[in-house]
């Protein structure tokens, strides 16, 4: 009998320990001690991309040990190490010596190289990582770090960087040549040339030719090498960082922006650094940049002093040739001397008293900065002085990321850039810099010191006319009363005042006007000591007046938005409203821009901080205080606060005046026990109201009083509050007082209270489980106090609700609105919530105009996003001009005499409730402060600033177009000579225009990015673009998200450049990120028809192939603008061939790689480029064309305009050549194309043989890697498994069969996530309807930049619903990942979501009994498929609620009103069972077809569920179901859905069952618990005058407004999510 074979338990230990060494190196992959390696025996990376091994050098048999490519056919060595000792034969070996290094001998044996590092340990390894490192490891177990590195080839590096290495560098070392290039091709021995860093000043990169420097690349900034021209430096140099590693050391490193393809930086043999990237598809390496290029890029080319531009050279200004025949014979190696001698070298013993002959300095831009400068971290003004004060000093510069650089020796290595560099500042005598200048400074002075005159007797007159204004406003329109008849002040404080108490009887009300000098001596100058608070009106102040009196002083800020009109109705309101238990408002003073109120001072504050403070409580009592209200709003905050909230407005978002008398029956129960509501939330009554209503109905009702007013209380007053407290916050608001029946009961002692009836929902905390609270009482002390009647307390209360009627009553605004009433005036501005952005009148650098607009807020220099009046300007000098809201609702902009200068110009349909608000986005909008109805928005009228949010596109219904367009210049907003929009077109491109010309264009969109822009823009966006297109509307437009790290914008300057600004918090100014539009290449058809654009080339325009200049002679001259003509004429385009005489003659294509595509493109949705080219070689009218992922094909017909060539991106055109210009290599390339398919086919076909025999021995399919396919056009990408490092990871920890599908796929199947295919949206992001070609029709979850998920968060999704394949759940069919695109793929529901069906009347009728119970059965967030099934299609908490978890607690409420469970809604207290108490409510919705939201039982004010109980408690439970079901239902499972659901919405969660019992109550004829009433009960209706009622329930985000200054904890609640 055949026995199984069973491994014995020690083999699993040793699998153990070997899997974690596999970790850091597998066998195939290191050099193990012990075996000798040999000539012919290689080590490969783990990731197959490096081996080790020896080889010979072209054209020589000398073996060396290297490390080269794998699948780099051209043989491309990246280190050797025995380059000075090479083996002569092939009996060379390498090994782990005995001393623990890596060691190459010869044949006989002797020592040819060795790592020669310091080993204390015998048992070490060497690894070939994936990076081409080869390290040494310690693999001694009694080391510190098993698997430390001893040693490593990348800090022994040969001629070449990679990606990934690490250059040490000493700050104030000597210079380091790190790289040593070959001798020749030939021989690896280290050549002449070295390379390496110079870390004096800041670090730069330099190229040596033996002792002598031959290049360098300029200083490091902190983010790029300041020394190379703009376009390579933005290119190629932006992967370097320098990190500071301590004790004076810094490390250099270099990452790859694109890590899909290899690069390498290689010092050659002929000296020039070589950077390199392998381009898999042409099979050969693409250089990137080499440096030097000869010339100028030659280290000092043009000697000292001197300055080379473009191979020319000319000694800098105020210098001359050292040797005038040797310059101009062309030796320039001597350079340049000063013409004259410096001031301060003449004769440095004399002082100088002429400041006239004080040195300068000349200007030099757009250069590269001279070598061997001293670096200080100092200031720009610092810098310039410290170099004028040291003799020695030639020149200084100021660079962001260096700070101050001075040069004392020769300026040498000076080169002058076409784009870039920087500013370099020489010092010259004064005679070098001009003579004119004594006399321009006499002239500016004699100007300016007429304008300071003009201005200041201008000044005086309008001072002078608004004293007399004042004074006589003062004495003709407000009593002049400094309260003598009180005796309290005299007149000698009183001050002039400007405003009139409107509607003033003099009734004895008059109020004293006070002097600012005397407001600000009561005040010690309004110290920081005596500030009390800051109001929305502004800061507080405490103050003591000469006559001893301490007073409260409110002064007006700026920043709260409020004028004139603001201060004098609180004047007038106060002073209405004086009264014993008000604040007293003493007086006021108006003086120039201070407007303030004096009030009497409060010593005690306010009343929590005596009430709930067991230490002050005494202190309350002993003052026997009468308290006094200012300016709170008690309404509103207590509607903030959970645990004040009314239920029906927490769990329904029903509010009405009866919503305020729940929240003061709370305070009334705090003040009568002195403990905060929320105090009982640990204790073992869950809430107040059911404390107390448990002492009530107890007979004790005196046990919720305040020990330590217990002895001064009177009972009778103390049952009457607490009795009155229980009537306020009854369940029903139609059970409730209104407020001024709760003042009447709170002072007749004869009016008979209603009995309370018991508040149901008493129970929060406590039932969700009692062992899991424990935190410290909120108890109160049991001090001896002196005795305090009780009637003091409750009139506290009373003033409390006094001053809420007040407040409700009073005229307040946010600073960042403006109401109707106001006027925005001179010097006032709106500042935005958050304070981003600032709105008001302003008036540019250098100009005498004054406009109108919004800029950031603190943040230099000033940028102004948007101007109102830019084509209206006012003039400084008019200061009276004023922003307001006319009486037609519209925005107003008025001068000085009135006229109207700017409106917003819009039809409002009502004028008496509007405002004007910033936004924190920048806009400016005018809505209905009731509807919030926008009317119109700065946003739809941009200037020359691009904000996240604004839309730049066009209506094509209304022909309205939302353009940005420039400043005329730099201090003057009226409109510009260029302007930006998109073009009308199938992918729509920017395009900046020059009046009407074309001047600029991104390339077309193809869903991801703009096809024309070189890849390190395009993949470098900080600003990520969304385009959106609405075709019933008519609207198409681009607008970019905003990113909470730092603020971003996109400007269009006056010149037609374009700048990418951003500004992270804590920067001291803006940061230019990127700017666009460089001449010449980026000028729209710069080269003119079929010639193409190069920044790299000279000349920079250059004729396609196939075509020859338009006119030779204009060409030559560098006048290109005629372009190139065909040099052979089509075939089809011939006279007399309209059709091709053979197949030999064809014309055909030619593929030009790496363009910026052309202009004018005809687009067509073809599936494969093959049909695109058919599609143009079928119309003779047709000159090239492309096929580009998201767009599809482009074809053009006719000239092709504005190309550019992008040598590291771009796309492929295949232009169109007649057959001659081809070439006549067709045959032999045929020849060898079929031979390498057919080599191709015979080796897969091996390989497939192979794995099929594997596959078959193995019996494990799954684990093979192959092609996966939905329907018939479904394709796996292998490059994106490929290049998805976490999906390999993913795929290794949580083993999943789901196919990768390409997002071009993706794209065909949506028609491009077309509008109409939208099916909703959800919390990861849109969901788009698709169908696949030939296959099944799917749904796209499409993950939005705005949810704040990434990865981490659609891997867990995927590993969770890939795991849970099911019949009731919806089936993921695949994902996508590419770029920054992730997507999850599921079949298709037709019939959609369950409440499209359950309460549409016209569908009920599909869903019988049988189907009802089967979704009942498979339920939770619910889609139907075709035949009614239920399909599971999002899990809500699943992924935020932990197993170990049994509470969450969170202060974010997040759900639908009326699926909530009510200890959720109303506390945020979260457990299982809250989704238990969901499904109750949808179960009891299934079977009465009714939604639990909208249902109302008039007779009894019952809801649904309260509804349901009345049937089930009278035996009528049948009652409740359906109508529809009448001839499907089944009574036995009706009656047990039925009590299943009423167990599943009980008051407590202790009584809800759990999700296993309900399946089991569902499925079988278990004796369920019988269900107690739901208690708890609120009004669906509220039949009381003002309430209201959102009809579209309260979003999360609503809620946060609702739940604010708590800690928010995420908990995600599906709707209607079990």
């Amino acid at each position: 009998m055949a026995t199984g074979f069973r491994f014995p338990p020690f083999w699993f230990l040793f699998l153990f320990i070997l899997s974690c060494f596999s970790s850091f190196c597998l066998g195939s992959d290191r050099v193990t001690r012990g075996k000798i390696y040999k000539d012919g025996d290689n080590i490969t990376s783990k990731g197959g991309d490096f081996v080790l091994g020896f080889f010979s050098p072209a054209n020589t048999s000398k073996r060396y040990l290297g490390i080269w490519y794998v699948d780099v056919p051209v043989k491309t060595y990246i280190w050797v190490a025995n380059r000075n000792n090479p083996v002569h034969d092939k009996n060379g070996t390498f090994s782990i010596g005995e001393n623990g290094n890596l060691v190459v001998k010869d044949g006989h044996g002797d020592l040819l190289w060795s790592s020669n590092v310091s080993v204390n340990t015998t048992n070490s390894t060497a690894c070939l990582r994936d990076e081409g490192n080869l390290v040494i490891l310690n693999n001694d177990r009694n080391a510190t770090r098993l698997n430390s590195e001893l040693w490593e080839s990348f800090s022994d590096p040969t001629d070449t960087f990679l990606p990934g290495m690490e250059l040490l560098i000493e700050r104030q070392g000597q210079e380091q040549k790190v790289f040593r290039s070959w001798t020749n091709e030939s021989d690896p021995s280290p050549g002449r040339y070295s390379m390496g860093v110079d870390p004096r000043g800041t670090p730069q990169i330099v190229i040596w030719d033996g002792p002598n420097r031959r290049w360098r690349s300029g200083h490091f900034d902190g983010a790029e090498f300041i020394g190379v021209p703009d376009v390579i430096r933005t290119t190629f140099f932006s992967g370097f960082r320098i990190q500071n590693e301590g004790d004076n050391k810094l490390l250099l490193t270099y990452s790859a922006s694109n890590t899909s393809s290899f690069v390498r930086f290689q010092l050659t043999v002929t000296g020039n650094e070589l950077q390199q990237r392998w381009n898999e598809d042409q099979g050969e390496w693409n250089t990137l940049q080499s440096r030097p290029v000869g010339g100028c890029d030659l280290y000092n080319f043009c000697g000292n002093f001197a300055e080379c531009d473009k191979d020319v050279c000319q000694c800098l200004k105020g210098f001359v040739p050292r040797v005038q025949e040797q310059w101009h014979a062309g030796n320039r190696t001597e350079g340049c001397v000063r013409k004259t001698e410096l001031e301060c070298r003449r004769n440095s013993s004399v002082s100088r008293n002429d400041s006239s002959k004080d040195d300068g300095f000349s200007t030099i831009r757009r250069v590269k900065l001279p070598d061997h400068a001293d670096v200080s971290e100092i200031t720009t003004d610092e810098c310039k002085i410290r170099c004028l004060n040291d003799c020695s000093c030639n020149a200084y510069a100021y660079v962001r990321g260096i700070n101050c650089m001075i040069w004392r020796n020769d300026l040498v290595d000076i080169e002058h850039f076409q784009e870039g560099g920087n500013t370099l500042y020489v010092r010259l005598h004064p005679s070098d810099i001009g003579k004119r200048k004594k006399t321009i400074i006499i002239v500016v002075i004699s100007i300016l010191a007429a304008l300071a005159l003009v201005v200041m007797v201008a000044i005086w007159l309008v001072c002078k006319y608004r004293a007399r204004r004042r004074e006589s406003k003062r004495t003709s329109e407000i009593p002049k009363n400094h309260l003598v008849r009180s005796g309290e002040f005299s007149t000698e404080y009183s001050g002039p005042g400007d405003i009139s108490a409107e509607g003033h009887q003099g009734n004895g009300s008059e109020l004293a006007f006070f002097s600012f000098s005397m407001v600000a001596t009561a005040t010690d100058d309004f110290s920081l000591a005596n500030k009390l608070g800051q109001g929305g009106f502004g800061p507080v102040y405490k103050g003591k007046l000469p006559c001893g009196q301490e007073v409260a002083v409110k002064r007006l800020s700026q920043k709260s938005g409020q004028g004139d009109e603001e201060f004098k109705n609180e004047i007038t309101l106060i002073a209405k409203l004086q009264h014993r238990n008000l604040v007293r408002l003493l007086g006021c003073c108006v003086e120039g821009e201070e407007k303030m109120l004096i009030y009497e001072y409060m010593p005690n504050k306010s009343l929590d901080t005596f009430l709930f403070d067991t230490a002050r409580k005494s202190q309350l009592i002993s003052k026997f205080l009468a308290p006094g209200a200012k300016s709170i709003s008690f309404c509103t905050l207590l509607l903030n606060n959970s645990g004040y909230m009314a239920p029906e407005y927490a769990m329904e978002g029903l509010f009405s005046g009866k919503s305020d008398v729940y929240s003061f029956g709370i305070i009334l129960l705090e003040i009568i026990c002195g403990r905060r509501n929320t105090s009982f939330r640990t204790d073992e009554h869950s809430g107040i109201i059911g404390y107390a209503w448990e002492k009530w109905d107890e007979g004790r009702p005196m046990d919720l009083v305040d020990r330590s007013i217990w002895d001064g209380c009177q009972h009778n007053e103390a049952l009457r509050c607490i009795h009155l407290a229980l009537l306020c916050v009854q369940d029903l608001a139609a059970h409730r007082p209104n407020m001024s029946s709760v003042v009447l009961m709170l002072e007749t002692d004869n009016v008979r209270l209603p009995l309370p009836r018991q508040p149901t929902y008493t129970s929060m905390r406590r039932s969700v489980d009692e062992d899991i609270w424990h935190g410290n009482q909120d108890l109160t002390s049991s001090n001896n106090v002196t005795k305090m009647g009780f009637r003091q307390a409750w009139k506290i209360l009373l003033i409390s609700l006094i001053s809420c009627c007040i407040i409700q009553s009073y005229h307040c605004n946010a600073s960042d609105t403006i109401q109707q009433s106001w006027k925005l005036l001179v010097g006032e501005t709106l500042t935005s919530a958050s304070q981003v952005f600032e709105f008001g009148f302003f008036t540019p650098a250098n100009s005498d105009k004054r406009y109108l607009g919004i800029w950031f807020k603190n943040i230099p220099p000033i940028k102004v996003v948007w101007v109102a009046n830019r084509e209206s300007p006012l003039k400084v000098s008019d200061s009276t001009v004023s922003l307001s809201i006319s009486e037609y609702g519209n925005l107003v902009l008025l001068d000085g005499t009135q006229n109207v200068i700017w409106s917003s110009n819009v039809s409002v349909p009502t004028n008496n409730t509007v405002a004007v608000v910033l936004l924190d986005s920048g806009n400016l909008v005018l809505k209905d402060n009731v509807s919030g109805q926008s009317f119109w928005e700065s946003f739809d009228y941009p200037c020359d600033t691009f904000l996240p949010g604004m839309k730049i596109g066009f209506n094509s219904i209304t022909r309205e177009k939302w353009l940005l367009s420039s400043w005329q210049k730099e201090n003057d907003p009226s409109l510009g000579n260029f302007s930006i929009g998109i073009s009308e077109q199938l992918s729509p491109q920017f395009f900046i225009w020059n009046k009407v010309t074309p001047y600029y264009r991104t390339g077309e969109w193809n869903g991801l990015k703009f096809i024309g822009l070189p890849c390190i823009d395009s993949a470098a966006y900080i600003i990520q673009f969304v385009f959106q297109q609405d075709y019933q509307e008519g609207t198409t437009y681009f607008t970019f998200l905003p990113n909470t790290s730092f603020l971003t914008f996109v400007e269009l300057q006056s010149t037609g450049s374009v700048q990418v600004v951003q500004w992270t918090s804590g920067a001291p100014a803006w940061e230019i990120y990127a700017t666009m539009v460089h001449a010449p290449c980026d000028i729209y058809n710069t080269c003119g028809p079929s010639a193409v654009c190069s920044k790299h080339n000279f000349p920079t325009c250059s004729c396609l192939r196939g075509f020859v200049p338009h006119s030779s002679d204009e060409w030559n001259k560098g006048n290109w603008t005629g372009g190139c003509v065909r040099q052979t004429e089509l075939l089809c385009q011939q006279k007399g061939n309209s059709l091709s005489p053979g197949v030999g003659l064809q014309d055909g294509f030619f593929k030009l790689s790496g363009l910026k595509l052309p202009d004018l493109a005809a687009i067509f949705r073809l599936d494969s480029a093959s049909e695109c080219e058919k599609l143009c070689l079928n119309n003779c009218s047709c000159t090239a064309y492309a096929y580009v992922a998201g767009i599809r094909c482009m074809v053009w017909s006719g000239d092709l305009l504005d190309m550019q060539d992008y040598s590291y991106s771009g796309e492929d055109l295949f232009l169109r050549l007649a057959y001659s210009e081809l070439g006549k290599r067709k045959r032999k390339r045929a020849l060898i194309i079929c031979s390498a398919v057919f080599s191709c086919l015979s080796l897969g076909f091996a390989l497939f043989c192979l794995l099929k025999h594997k596959i078959y021995i193995t019996g494990q399919k799954r684990k093979v890697a192959r092609s996966f396919s939905l329907g018939d056009s479904c394709y796996i990408s292998k490059d994106y498994t490929v290049e998805s490092l976490w999906v390999g990871n993913l795929k290794k920890e949580d083993p999943i069969e789901l196919p990768l599908i390409e997002f071009e796929v993706i794209v065909t199947a949506t028609n491009n996530f077309k509008v109409e295919n939208k099916l909703g949206e959800g919390g990861f992001g849109p969901v788009f309807k698709g169908k696949l070609k030939d296959g099944p029709e799917i749904a796209v979850k499409r993950l939005s930049n705005r949810t704040g998920q990434g990865i981490e968060e659609f891997k867990n999704e995927i590993v969770l619903i890939s795991k849970l394949q099911h019949r009731n759940l919806v089936r993921l069919l695949g994902c996508c990942i590419e770029g920054e695109e992730l997507l999850i793929i599921y079949e298709y529901m037709p019939n959609r979501s369950l409440d499209k069906s359950l309460f549409d009347a016209s569908q009920k009728e599909l869903l019988d009994w049988p189907k009802r119970f089967n979704i009942i059965q498979g339920v939770s967030n619910i889609l139907l498929d075709e035949e009614m099934n239920p399909k599971i299609s999002d899990f809500g908490l699943a992924r935020t609620f932990q197993k170990q978890q049994q509470l969450v607690h969170t202060h974010r409420v997040a759900g639908t009103y009326g699926y909530m469970s009510p200890e959720y809604a109303l506390r945020g207290v979260f457990s299982e069972k809250s989704d238990v108490f969901s499904f109750g409510v949808l179960l009891l919705e299934i079977i009465s077809g009714k939604k639990n939201s909208s249902f109302h039982y008039v007779e009894e004010n019952l809801n649904l569920l309260n509804y349901a109980w009345k049937l089930w408690s009278e035996q009528r439970g049948l009652d409740f179901i359906d109508g529809t079901l009448i001839n499907s239902f089944s009574p036995e499972e009706i009656t047990r859905c039925l009590h299943a659901g009423l167990l599943c919405v009980q008051e407590h969660p202790r009584d809800r069952p759990t999700m296993a019992d309900i399946i089991l109550m569902l499925n079988s004829e278990m004796k369920c618990s019988s269900p107690k009433q739901p208690t708890f009960k609120f009004e669906t209706y509220l039949d009381l005058g003002g309430s209201v009622k959102d009809n579209e329930r309260c979003s999360v985000n609503e809620f946060k407004c609702i739940v604010v200054s708590r800690t928010i904890e995420h908990v995600n609640v599906h709707s209607k999510s079990c």
